[in-house]
């Protein structure tokens, strides 16, 4: 980086002549060296897909949490700082719980993520803050109406049918982009896209490094079993 680029890297709140915010690139960089995760949607349901990077087998696999159950009816994938990412994770389910108290009824999948937005915003516009270093993945259906979301670190939110995060991303998403066909279910298109990620990422998945969540139509968000993660990767 040359002497006056590094002159605006400094906080998140100031553009760079080339109207760059370097504490945001950076904070992409972060997601885009965290473990792969993806999320796709299919005719019947949402599913969640995140690869956990077992770097030391004396760590118990369980407790790398990628996935997590925000309300009955929303899950999330994550990729990017975990510190981070629990921290939006915690603030979702706060803000969920406070709007079911308060209304009687779940959050909508978009309203959640429009609020989690708002705070990862805020991150990048104030002095003495820097953006979080995490990008989520949501799934979720609101009355019948099935909804894959991703929230990029600046605090924008983009509707998918497909989204990869994390390491190897990118050749991930070439990779499904020419193949993928949303009017399959998620029983067809689960195994493919492991397939797929297996390829790129080099890697064979275990029930333990792989971890599968769930949106299906009418059925709520759920974590899939060891077993039946083993059942999905003898389809790959």
């Amino acid at each position: 980086m040359n002497q006056e680029a590094s002159a605006y890297d400094q906080s998140s709140t100031l553009y760079s002549p080339d109207g760059r915010l370097y504490q945001v690139e950076y904070a992409r960089k972060a997601v885009d060296r965290g473990s792969t995760v993806a999320g796709l949607k299919g005719k019947d349901g949402v599913a969640l897909i995140a690869y956990k990077r077992i770097f030391n087998r004396l760590i118990e696999s369980s407790y790398l949490d990628k996935l997590y159950k925000i309300t009955g009816g929303i899950g999330c994938a994550t990729s990017g700082l975990v510190a981070d990412s629990r921290i939006l994770i915690n603030y979702g389910r706060e803000v969920a719980q406070n709007h079911s108290s308060r209304y009687g009824e779940e959050m909508a999948t978009l309203d959640l993520t429009r609020s989690i937005c708002r705070l990862m915003a805020v991150y990048s516009q104030y002095g003495g803050a820097r953006p979080f270093g995490t990008s989520l993945i949501f799934a979720g259906e609101d009355d019948g109406e099935l909804h894959l979301v991703h929230t990029d670190v600046s605090g924008i939110r983009i509707q998918h049918t497909f989204v990869a995060l994390g390491t190897n991303s990118e050749a991930v998403t070439e990779r499904v982009g020419t193949k993928y066909d949303q009017k399959k279910t998620l029983d067809i298109l689960v195994p493919e896209v492991i397939g797929y990620m297996a390829a790129e990422l080099d890697e064979e998945f275990t029930p333990e490094s792989l971890d599968i969540g769930v949106v299906r139509t009418g059925q709520g968000f759920r974590i899939l079993t060891d077993d039946e993660v083993a059942e999905i990767i003898s389809k790959v």
